[in-house]
């Protein structure tokens, strides 16, 4: 036998308080009674995620939900860490829209007034949705039916991003080549580690870099689907805030879990790796941008409802996403959701991302009140203000 050699101290990036605070928003999750469409069984069984970053990288938040001291972990049921694996498929949904959207005005696509005719099809017997080459929108009609100009019903991008419009997008993946959407994945680190482990890890944390989008050859009703998040494409979390975090500063980061390590006796602070500029101009990263503020804080925005100023009591760029995964019967339909962002808008300190796992309701109904739980929480808020997050004051429920 040989004596036990003890490893070296290590000093993660992680906040152990914030860490907590998401583990207990992921297990007792609340959505407020008068929001019409809530789902009982996920919020009696939630499983889900809850990432923090900062913009240069640094892994604030990696929380799973049921976490390891959940009662609902047994011998029949394990913690399952979810923000760097996919245990099952994890497609991203309209989360992905603002860097379709981006890549597609950047490479001449589109420009910001270019429009799409979102309405239900005559023809289509089996719903009543917005649809387009078979890919159908979540608004009853479609969003032109009930657009806030009726005289031009035709949705530009910023009004498809705000609204969530399933239709446009699809318009856009005819637009883009398989080609494109590699070449976009890959600019954005999709289907790419994050930088968390280093290249000769071997062992312990476990990250999930690999995605459906590289292992399929794409046809034209995928790469519909592709350019909204479903059927083709996934992401880890971790990735995606990782792509987030790209989006808001211009700069793709590493991402970085452990920031110092002992030699002799003290913490030595690792090297941070340079990030990657990304190749996009201002006018479009404006764009986009301009339209993830709008999606909070518009009245027809997608978060509007659970993340405006008001709401939550400081200004954040999201985008909110559903992903269909299967019908449980006729009129039952189970998707992932997820809400991406920064805050503040246009001074990014914080960036986020929240994942609710198998529900039956879109993110309007379920991850739009799960951050807005967990940004209410008091060391939440204490840990923004520290971050450089302007806050004013809001009611709790």
């Amino acid at each position: 036998l040989r004596p036990v050699q003890h490893g070296r101290d290590i000093q993660l990036t992680l906040d152990s308080n914030l860490q907590t605070v998401a583990e207990e928003v992921l297990e007792f999750p609340v959505v407020p009674q008068g929001v019409f469409k809530r789902d009982a069984q996920w919020l009696a069984d939630p499983e889900g995620a809850i990432v923090v970053l900062r913009p240069n990288g640094d892994l604030v938040v990696a929380a799973s939900g049921p976490a390891p001291w959940s009662e609902r972990v047994g011998e029949d049921r394990l913690a399952i860490e979810r923000t760097l694996t996919k245990p099952d498929f994890k497609p991203p949904g309209s989360t992905f829209k603002p860097f379709v959207a981006l890549y597609a005005l950047e490479h001449g696509h589109i420009s910001s007034g270019t429009s799409f005719i979102c309405l239900a099809s005559p023809t289509d017997v089996k719903s009543d949705m917005g649809v387009y080459g078979g890919v159908h929108c979540h608004k009853l009609f479609g969003h032109s039916n009930r657009h806030p100009e009726p005289e031009t019903p035709a949705l530009d991008v910023t009004d498809a991003l705000r609204m969530s419009c399933n239709v446009f997008f699809a318009h856009l993946g005819e637009l883009l080549s398989i080609g494109d959407f590699w070449k976009l994945a890959h600019t954005f680190g999709f289907a790419e580690p994050t930088g968390i482990l280093p290249e000769d890890a071997s062992g312990g944390l476990v990250e999930h870099s690999s995605a459906e989008l590289f292992s399929t050859k794409l046809g034209l009703r995928d790469r519909m689907r592709a350019a909204n998040g479903l059927s083709v494409v996934e992401a880890t979390p971790v990735q995606l805030a990782r792509a987030i975090a790209g989006l808001a500063t211009g700069e793709l980061p590493e991402v970085r879990l452990v920031n110092a390590i002992e030699e002799r006796g003290f913490l030595v602070e690792l090297p941070r790796a340079e990030p990657v500029p990304l190749p996009f101009s201002e006018a479009s990263f404006d764009v986009v941008r301009s339209a993830m503020v709008e999606v909070a804080q518009h009245p027809d925005g997608s978060a509007n409802d659970a993340l405006s100023t008001e709401q939550v009591g400081f200004r954040m760029a999201v985008k909110t996403g559903s992903a269909d995964l299967e019908w449980l019967n006729e009129t039952t339909l189970v998707k992932h959701t997820w809400v991406a962002g920064w805050a503040p808008a246009e001074d990014p300190k914080v960036v986020f991302v929240f994942f609710v796992r198998r529900t039956t309701q879109t993110s309007g109904w379920t991850a739009v009140w799960l951050a807005r739980q967990f940004f209410l929480q008091p060391e939440v808020r204490e840990f923004l203000a520290a971050e450089g997050v302007p806050l004013e004051d809001v009611e709790f429920d």
